[in-house]
């Protein structure tokens, strides 16, 4: 290759990186919070694991925000063993269906995923 070759290589690549970062600027302005609460008082032995495992599958996802639950604060979802309320609506409650499993992950994470289209 030739150096007018390699300059205009390395220019088309720092384009290319530059236009993908400016696109993840843009999303990440625009992407309003999920706010995500983890309910596991009734597990008092298995709390703190479960919870660590639920944050850490969380924590990549942009523009969401995990926390314990807290009756007197509003959240768009909340995690939990045992049955919802009857102040919370079905879709802002998940009721798991074993020990944190694959399914339940991926249930979550589509659930997110639509609470987010819905707030944009």
């Amino acid at each position: 290759m030739d150096n007018y070759q390699v300059q205009q290589t390395t220019l088309h690549d720092f384009l290319v990186i530059s236009y993908a970062s400016v696109l993840m600027m843009i999303d990440f302005s625009v992407t309003q919070t999920v706010y995500v609460a983890i309910d596991f008082t009734n597990l008092s032995t298995y709390r703190f694991p479960f919870y660590q495992l639920i944050q850490l599958e969380l924590r990549p996802l942009n523009g969401v925000e995990v926390s314990e639950y807290d009756d007197s604060q509003a959240y768009d979802l909340v995690i939990s063993p045992k049955a919802p309320p009857k102040n919370y609506q079905a879709n802002q409650w998940y009721m798991l269906s074993e020990f944190v499993s694959t399914y339940d992950l991926q249930a979550i994470k589509q659930l997110i995923e639509q609470i987010r289209h819905h707030k944009n």
